[in-house]
């Protein structure tokens, strides 16, 4: 579908590394109630941890991987958007609920996405916790589809902000023995309107 794109092999061991060397400290991770602008944290809904950074070091680390995404679309040139980025910590049992993520609403012109990209300590892949997308049908229901990627270190996915979406369930603590927590950090994508960047596009190529 065209409003999600999923992604391998992505080159985050600087972005990993600065990352995991910080020492900040993790929170339980937290909702947005839109209706009265306001964070809340309830794990029912979202069992996780996180911690959010506004650092200029990383900003400029995670451009090269806005840059390395653009570069492999043929149809939408993104930026970074200028907010947090959000590293996220799964531990057993852990997940996230269907839901849709905050917009702005910036333009009309601009469309919001969210880019999760795996950013996990070991190499190989998490067990549990793939992210799964909930597809209008036809009918007007949703199917759900399931996508790997993001258990595997330098793989993202990267979705409009208003499509449905959670995080399956991790592993039990038994089953999780031996295995370093999944990591994940959500970056924040703006681009203009696909119709637009194409039109910038063909212009620039032109």
């Amino acid at each position: 579908m065209q409003s999600v794109r999923r992604l391998a092999h992505l080159h985050v061991g600087p972005i990993r590394d600065y990352v995991h060397a910080s020492d900040k400290s993790y929170d339980p991770s937290s909702l947005y109630a839109t209706a009265v602008s306001t964070n809340f944290t309830d794990a029912s809904l979202r069992k996780s941890e996180s911690r959010t950074f506004v650092d200029p070091q990383l900003f400029e680390l995670c451009e090269s991987l806005v840059r390395e995404v653009s570069a492999s679309d043929g149809a939408y040139e993104y930026t970074l958007a200028p907010d947090n980025l959000t590293h996220i910590r799964y531990s057993a049992g852990g997940f996230f609920s269907r839901h849709t993520d905050h917009c702005r609403s910036i333009s009309n012109l601009i469309e919001e996405f969210t880019f999760i990209v795996n950013i996990n300590l070991e190499g190989t892949a998490c067990k549990g916790g793939s992210t799964v997308i909930h597809v209008a049908t036809a009918s007007g229901d949703t199917s759900p589809i399931t996508y790997d990627c993001t258990t595997s270190l330098g793989g993202g996915l990267l979705f409009r902000k208003d499509v449905e979406h959670g995080a399956q369930q991790q592993l039990t603590a038994t089953q999780a023995a031996h295995r370093s927590p999944p990591h994940a950090l959500s970056l924040p994508f703006l681009s203009q309107r696909a119709s637009l960047s194409r039109r910038a596009r063909s212009t620039c190529s032109a």
